[in-house]
């Protein structure tokens, strides 16, 4: 059996647990080293609270298919339908909710308790995305509201009843939420284009904030073994791990529950992944087999930590004689001419970033090629003997092309009135749409938005999305009038994202809305929490700015130009923070770089944030 070779920068801690016994498979692959360090694990931390979920089902105490209306009375959105959402939908995904309320929801740094009052708030104002339990879509905020029920329900914070009910039967000591540990400075070290940052906390406890070491991530694992019951009954893990249906459905909790050529070895295998912005992890546990995998990093990806864990995993498989077999994809063989019935599938299409037209030219290929979404892309694509689209890597009109590796192939499938585009056969990608025609006046105000960046203003000083997620630019186009990136254009000032399909495609998604005030134009997602400024409001930051007064809930941006050669030194008062960015973006400074120093050298042109509440000032000497 080939083993796969696994290269990353990133330090990685890896864990397993055969029939009871820890193996530590991976110290660290990197310049780090890990012993002694946790990390996040991200939405890992899913199958913890629905653990923890379910431990109150065993006792009768909770009811899966009980609206959550009944643990949480003060729950209320803006749609009616919520009523409808039950317990059980929030873990397998599919309440219709919008997706994840980001405002305020990881940080560099401690942060004080109050992210559930904050989902509240935005969700009494929220629509759903679709009818609760009517398809798979992923989703952050059920498993905030699935951790209020465990609190409601247990009469605990969420981190006493997670230390109480799942660390202290486990014998776990390194595990817990940023609310239970001592000392942050035992989480591994984050980096952000080369330099160490502050620890990356999140405030989404349920959802994605446990605290933990491969080890430990791996003995909860064993938990899920048949037989054992220190946590939940057999009849639990069972339903966790029982399959919901649908091209992309999951378990209670977990991502995956049935992987086809480990079903095809006579071998079950659940696994979960997680990803904070800088931390990433995923359990992948073989319940009949009393195997359990841990695989955590610092850099890297949820994606390659799961690579490496079903390759562990398929090694302690092979030292009891199950060998998993697992076949090269073969390169399909392509025609040059495409079935007549397919070229009724010209026309527009969506995802929750953008706008998407596809095109038959002359019934050769599929032409694939963005209309409204940030950065344009296309691409070309050949029909395949097997009835599906190969991506080709060259230009198909001069006959110059081969099929592109990794393979990456998309189909058409009907669903009620909708045209659905399915990637790699595993997925939903896009949705065909009309074209939503607006008057002049209502598409000629987002046309004049066209291009136009806007800035974060809404969040605290140490709110990660400054680095991350700090803006967004604004695209139409007259090839798909009444939409701007992914949005449908209802009014002047309002844009809903109703892109509509199951699964991964439409998660996270928000609702949009225009102000202004003082005449500078200000975006909503409204959704997520979030506010920007339009950046024609930003000023340039001129030679004679010697200090910032900072408002709470508006950070002060300012434009760079023609900085060469110039530096400055902040003196920056406590629960403040400054970022610099290059003229492409990227984060070149952030105060919360470890040992960085207070003087800072500005790149020829970017921009400059200081954030901070009312009463704060930054001083700035050059």
């Amino acid at each position: 059996m080939n083993r796969k070779v696994f290269k990353m920068a990133a330090a990685v801690m890896a864990s397993l647990m055969v029939a009871g016994a820890y193996l530590p498979s991976v110290e660290v692959l990197a310049s780090e080293n890990s012993e002694g360090y946790f990390l996040d694990i991200g939405s890992v931390s899913k199958v913890y609270v629905t653990t923890a979920a379910m431990q109150l089902v065993d006792q009768g105490l909770i009811d899966l298919d009980s609206p959550v209306t009944d643990y949480i009375p003060e729950f209320t959105m803006a749609d009616e339908r919520y009523h409808d959402i039950t317990v059980r939908m929030l873990m397998n995904h599919t309440s219709g909710l919008m997706g994840s309320v980001y405002s305020e929801s990881f940080s560099f740094g401690y942060s004080s308790p109050g992210y559930n009052d904050r989902v509240f708030e935005i969700l009494k104002t929220s629509r759903l995305k679709a009818d609760p339990g009517s398809y798979y879509c992923y989703c952050n905020d059920g498993f905030t509201l699935l951790e209020i029920i465990i609190e409601r329900v247990s009469g605990m914070s969420y981190t006493d009843y997670v230390l109480t009910n799942i660390c202290e039967p486990l014998g776990l000591t390194s595990t817990g939420t940023m609310y239970s540990v001592d000392d942050m400075g035992r989480q591994i070290p984050v980096y952000m284009n080369g330099a160490r940052l502050a620890p990356e906390c999140c405030r989404i406890l349920g959802s994605g904030g446990i605290l933990s070491t491969s080890e430990e991530v791996a003995i909860f694992g064993s938990s899920f073994y048949f037989g054992n019951e220190i946590l939940l009954s057999d009849e639990a893990k069972a339903e966790m791990g029982r399959y919901y249906g649908g091209l992309e459905g999951s378990g209670l909790g977990w991502d995956i529950v049935s992987l086809e050529d480990y079903e095809d070895a006579g071998v079950t295998v659940w696994i979960k992944g997680g990803d904070t912005f800088l931390q990433h992890a995923s359990l992948v546990v073989a319940p009949e087999e009393d195997i359990s995998v841990a695989v955590l990093s610092s850099g890297g990806s949820s994606t390659i930590d799961q690579d490496m864990a079903l390759e562990i995993l398929d090694i302690a498989l092979e030292e009891r004689g199950l060998v998993v077999e697992h076949p090269e994809e073969e390169i399909p063989d392509v025609v040059d001419q495409i079935p007549s019935e397919y070229l009724q599938y010209e026309g527009l299409y969506c995802n929750s970033e953008g706008i998407i037209r596809i095109s038959f030219p002359e019934g050769r290929y599929m032409l694939y090629e963005s209309v409204t979404s940030e950065g344009g892309f296309e691409g070309q694509l050949m029909y395949t003997t097997e009835g599906n689209f190969v991506a080709m890597s060259g230009d198909v009109d001069s006959g110059n092309a081969i099929v592109a590796s990794p393979l990456f192939t998309l189909s058409f499938e009907e669903s009620g009135d909708d045209v659905l585009v399915v990637q790699d056969g595993s997925s939903y990608a896009l949705r065909k749409v009309d074209e939503n025609i607006v008057s002049s006046d209502i598409q000629s105000a987002w046309d004049a938005r066209s291009g136009s960046s806007y800035y974060l203003v809404s969040s605290p000083y140490n709110d990660i999305f400054y680095a991350v997620g700090y803006r967004t630019t604004l695209t139409t186009s007259a090839d798909a009038p009444g939409y701007v990136n992914g949005y449908t254009i209802i009014d002047s000032d309002t844009a809903m994202n109703m892109v509509g399909i199951p699964g991964m495609a439409s998660r996270d998604i928000s609702d949009i809305e225009i102000t202004t005030v003082d005449g500078h134009e200000y975006l909503t997602s409204v959704d997520q929490g979030f506010t920007y400024i339009r950046e024609d409001a930003i000023p340039l930051f001129t030679s004679d700015i010697t200090s910032v007064a900072l408002t709470s809930g508006e950070a002060s941006w300012y434009r760079l130009e023609d900085m060469h050669d110039v530096s400055i030194t902040l003196d920056l008062p406590e629960d403040t923070s400054c970022y610099v960015y290059d003229e492409n973006g990227n984060v070149v400074y952030t105060s919360f770089m470890v040992d960085y120093g207070n003087t800072v050298p500005l790149p020829e042109c970017g921009m400059i944030v200081f954030i901070g509440d009312t009463g704060s000032e930054v001083g700035i000497r050059r």
